[in-house]
């Protein structure tokens, strides 16, 4: 009978907490920033109880915020923030597999995402992907201005010293880099809100895992993070859609080029991740001294920098022929 009134008193906890949080985020939308962080409370909760009540939240705090007339930030609180956080509980709970829980949660909060961004359009006739573009065309323009500005002003302050046409040169590879940049921000945005997501979901399950194991509930597994691997079947399809990217001319057909535009983003990420622990790996099973180890690890840093396609390259190849021997 205590165990039950003592998770009563608990769930009422939690209910006020992400109500504050609700009317908190409708006042200064601002924290929703924050939100990796802020569904943890529910994670722990859903993690050491049961998710059996946990449920009714997902109506309770909506149908109070929309009571208060913030039913906006209500549906954040359940879409964004709720739904995620208790998979990622109940999965902790259950699994083992860090790169697992984050993936699974990350795409959760991936389509979590898509069906806010549907209900903004729906209720508030806001249109996120088109508020999204806009906000790239600004910086757009806003960019070109200032690299116009900088023109001018060393051509007035240097014009005696530098060639005005090395710097025409110098600055219209800027001005064309800029319009490159904004038009693959534009095009490649589902990507860039899938890596968010899984980003997100990655500082959600390490900061809740490393709760979780401080607090001596469960050893929580982080070696895995090093040991993910992919089907070669990936490998072969991110060359495929490299293939198909590189040698065909699909300007006329825009929604083909765009999606496979995302895939090759997504995917080229997930192998650079995973050139990356190929190189630990490597350094790792060598028999070197310390010392070259060392100086192994600071080159293939630097060289991150210089080159990431190199590390895309790697992962490739560790996803196509299991390089590191792990469990795919």
């Amino acid at each position: 009978m205590k165990k039950d009134s003592g998770s009563i008193i608990g769930m009422i906890g939690i209910m006020f907490l992400y109500i504050l949080i609700g009317i908190a985020g409708a006042y200064m939308p601002f924290i929703y920033i924050f939100f990796p962080l802020l569904g943890i409370p529910l994670t722990l909760w859903v993690y050491k109880k049961n998710i059996g009540w946990i449920w009714s939240l997902g109506i309770i705090i909506p149908l109070f915020m929309s009571m208060i007339g913030k039913l906006t930030s209500g549906m954040f609180l359940l879409l964004i923030i709720g739904i995620p956080s208790v998979l990622c509980g109940y999965q902790m709970r259950t699994k083992d597999n860090i790169p697992q829980i984050i993936f699974t949660t990350g795409l959760v909060s991936f389509v979590s995402f898509f069906i806010f961004s549907f209900y903004l359009y729906i209720i508030n006739g806001m249109d996120v992907p088109t508020l999204y573009y806009s906000y790239v065309e600004r910086w757009q323009t806003w960019f070109l201005g200032f690299l116009e500005e900088q023109q001018n002003l060393l051509e007035t302050a240097v014009k005696e010293t530098i060639n005005s046409d090395v710097l025409f040169q110098y600055y219209g590879i800027m001005r064309m880099a800029t319009k490159e940049i904004s038009y693959y921000l534009q095009s490649l945005f589902p990507g860039i809100l899938l890596s968010i997501s899984m980003i997100s979901a990655l500082i959600h399950v390490l900061f809740s895992g490393l709760i979780i194991q401080g607090m001596a509930w469960k050893e929580i597994q982080f070696h895995t993070l090093t040991q993910m691997g992919v089907s070669p079947i990936v490998s072969v399809l991110l060359f495929c859609t490299w293939l198909i990217v590189s040698t065909t001319n699909l300007e006329k057909y825009w929604i083909l080029e765009t999606t496979l535009s995302n895939l090759l983003f997504v995917f080229s990420l997930l192998f650079f991740y995973l050139g990356i622990l190929l190189v630990i790996y490597i350094i790792r099973a060598s028999k070197l001294n310390k010392i070259l180890r060392v100086l192994i690890g600071l080159f293939s840093l630097m060289w991150l920098v210089l080159s990431p396609s190199f590390f895309i390259f790697l992962g490739f190849f560790d996803g196509l022929f299991n390089l590191r021997r792990t469990n795919q």
